[in-house]
């Protein structure tokens, strides 16, 4: 992964809300700090509890990061994925699957980014 952003990168997320769900918490703090460098303001959440939660708290989100598969017994992030649909926030998944998955059925429309990645595809 590669944490720089261009000039021209910068502005799709700059003074944007996001939140980040990802089990794995160098990777959510990386993800953090490549948003967070572009302008972002960055909400990191694990385990999906959490990020129901924030998105129930607090100001709205921007825009929503997921990675699909949560923890080691396979929970997955489409209960969030779910809310954010209801909220219409807009969201990419994150993952290694590449293929068709339960992800990719139940939310067709959705991005999926997969990993690992550039900063400039995230």
């Amino acid at each position: 992964m590669s944490s720089s952003f261009t000039d021209d990168s910068r502005a799709p997320v700059a003074g944007k809300r996001v939140l980040v769900l990802d089990d794995e918490f160098l990777i959510g703090l990386d993800i953090q700090n490549m948003l967070e460098s572009a302008g972002a303001s960055v909400v990191y959440v694990s385990p999906a509890n959490d990020a129901v939660a924030a998105l129930e708290a607090g100001p709205p989100f921007d825009v929503a990061i997921l990675d699909v598969l949560l923890g080691r017994d396979h929970q997955s992030s489409l209960g969030v994925a779910e809310v954010l649909v209801q909220r219409k926030i807009p969201f990419v998944f994150l993952t290694g699957m590449t293929g068709d998955g339960l992800h990719t059925g139940q939310f067709p429309n959705v991005p999926v980014v997969i990993t690992p990645y550039e900063s400039e595809a995230l």
